[in-house]
């Protein structure tokens, strides 16, 4: 399990790292598309203005032409005008030369240059009335210009605004996270020590138990062999003299073992006395062979499972 939360702690710490590199490499993507647009627009802005600078420059000296050929051309109809006035109102000159060809010619001649001048004026004043629309519309698709090329920054300038706060939130959201894995892993550390601060005292307890009744058996069994010992000598002084020797929760058992078996053994010798010295001392071994159950180990268990 440590192994696995180690690999997968490192995999995370890898995606972590790849996520910023993925967020680093987006964020140079973007500001350098963002830079772009914004050369981009600039030239483009740049260009529109130069040429729209020179068209106006154009378009200005052609109605500034267009309206001096106006000024010389009414000047002209005006002193055409002037004449033919001048010459109607010769009446003498009239009424004489009424009939004259080359007056008549000569008239004729004014007036189709009156004509004429008011053909190219009428020509320049709507020359000059096309031109001022085309400069209005040249200034209104510059003004329209401007405005998209202005509202473009300002959308670059919000998704830049976007992307930071979003990338901020990103780093928030990788800050708690890692914040969030480093606790876990604390709390995880923490969990184990823990566990086997506890695994090592139950460890131990279990050790010492097991210790306290090895030394319990190892003491019970001393005290009977002891006791078997000095019943093998003398049945009855042994478990006197054996008694004091005997742990306190053995001592109980003990008694009423040895209670029981000095009423026997009285009983014994009595009927022993009885049959003679020899057959008594053998009877008595006998018997007390018989009830202790050599070897020592089954007596032991005996009086532990009286007990």
């Amino acid at each position: 399990m440590e192994v696995r939360h180690m690999e997968e702690t490192i995999h995370h710490e890898s995606a972590l790292n790849q996520l910023r590199e993925d967020l680093r490499s987006a964020k140079r993507a973007h500001v350098e598309d963002v830079q772009l647009l914004a050369g981009e627009s600039r030239k483009d802005i740049a260009t529109m203005e130069s040429v729209y600078e020179a068209r106006d420059e154009q378009r200005a000296q052609e109605l500034a032409s267009s309206r001096a050929e106006v000024l010389m051309k009414s000047a002209e109809l005006e002193r055409t005008n002037t004449a033919v006035h001048e010459i109607q109102a010769a009446g003498l000159v009239w009424s004489e030369c009424g009939n004259c060809p080359v007056l008549q010619e000569e008239i004729q001649v004014l007036q189709r240059r009156i004509r004429a001048l008011e053909t190219t004026v009428s020509n320049e004043v709507n020359r000059t009335e096309g031109l001022e629309a085309s400069l209005a519309e040249a200034g209104n698709s510059l003004r329209v210009s401007e405005q998209c090329t202005r509202e473009a920054v300002e959308q670059l300038d919000h998704e830049r605004v976007q992307f930071q706060l979003a990338l901020q939130e990103q780093q928030k959201s990788r800050l708690d996270l890692e914040r969030t894995t480093e606790d876990r892993v604390r709390a995880m550390i923490t969990e184990r020590e823990s566990k086997g601060a506890e695994e090592v005292l139950l460890e131990r307890t279990r050790v010492e138990a097991e210790r306290g009744h090895l030394s319990e058996g190892i003491s019970h069994e001393g005290c009977l062999e002891i006791l078997a010992d000095k019943q093998a000598k003398d049945p009855a002084e042994g478990l006197e003299e054996t008694l004091p020797m005997i742990p306190t929760d053995l001592e109980n058992t003990i008694k009423v073992a040895m209670g029981g078996f000095l009423d026997d053994t009285e009983d014994h010798h009595l009927d022993l006395r009885e049959e003679g010295v020899t057959m008594e001392v053998e009877g008595g071994r006998l018997e007390t062979l018989t009830l202790l159950n050599p070897p020592r180990t089954r007596l032991g268990d005996l009086w532990l499972g009286r007990q």
